[in-house]
């Protein structure tokens, strides 16, 4: 079924007009249901704080890397902005009417990787905002750093073809290319495979559909957040790439440390 399709299962099943998403092997702080209460509205999203069980690690919301479409944490709250670009799936609060006109998790996506950013990154182009709820803290059992490589090198397929079709979904037509080419010199055994399920499950479609259907486009959240690529370039937000130009070289290589969450 993969991550997204479950969730999207568990909110058609729930009966409160607020859903709790979150994962397994979590704890949640004392009154967190008071400062849902507190700080829930019909547009916004809360993106709880996340904490590593084993020391004392803390995640503030997580923000997009571009082209690679992963994540990484934020470390601290970002001072004075209130805001974040994405909320963990291990603690993301809203109104259940408010996932449903965004609508859910994306279900093109296979089984793990790349469903909470892009997410959240349709959120902000649907006219909704994510506030960091520092008083939610959810406390996490993460995987031990042997598991999670084994873990990811499973689904790895998976997880490149859900990142591309991220950004295919989303990203400006010159990252794309640039997206592709990036994963082709970190994935090279698994590209080509995951370059066939992008165009199997109709990934260009989702793109069209969404420019048309979102309140806002990719350069008005690149500005919102004075996004960077991860090497901290401007990020082009016009030009146009041809799909047969998917066709690169999978031995090209750029940004030579990428050492990313996802």
């Amino acid at each position: 079924m993969g991550v997204g399709a479950a969730r999207n299962l568990a909110v058609q099943h729930a009966r409160g007009d607020v859903v709790f998403i979150t994962d397994a092997h979590v704890q949640f702080s004392p009154s967190w249901d008071r400062q849902v209460g507190n700080l829930i509205k019909p547009q916004r999203i809360l993106a709880a704080t996340i904490r590593n069980q084993d020391h004392s690690w803390q995640g503030y919301g997580c923000r997009l890397v571009v082209p690679y479409m992963g994540t990484r944490w934020n470390a601290s709250p970002s001072g004075s902005a209130p805001h974040v670009q994405i909320a963990s799936s291990a603690g993301t609060v809203m109104e259940r009417s408010l996932f449903e006109r965004i609508g859910g998790y994306d279900e093109g996506m296979l089984h793990y990787g790349g469903f909470e950013p892009e997410f959240s990154v349709r959120a902000w182009r649907s006219g909704a905002e994510i506030l960091l709820a520092p008083g939610i803290e959810i406390t996490h059992q993460f995987k031990a750093p042997h598991e999670c490589n084994n873990f990811i090198t499973s689904v790895r397929t998976a997880l490149v073809h859900n990142c591309m079709r991220f950004g295919v979904a989303h990203l400006p037509d010159l990252m794309i290319l640039e997206m592709v080419r990036l994963h082709s010199s970190e994935s090279l055994e698994y590209i080509q495979a995951a370059l066939r399920l992008l165009e199997q499950r109709d990934a260009w479609q989702r793109r069209e559909q969404l420019s048309k259907s979102l309140r806002h486009d990719f350069e008005w959240f690149v500005n919102r957040f004075a996004l960077r690529d991860q090497v901290g370039r401007v990020i082009p937000v016009s030009g146009v790439v041809n799909q047969e130009e998917l066709g690169v070289n999978t031995e090209d290589s750029c940004f030579p440390d990428k050492k990313l969450l996802t």
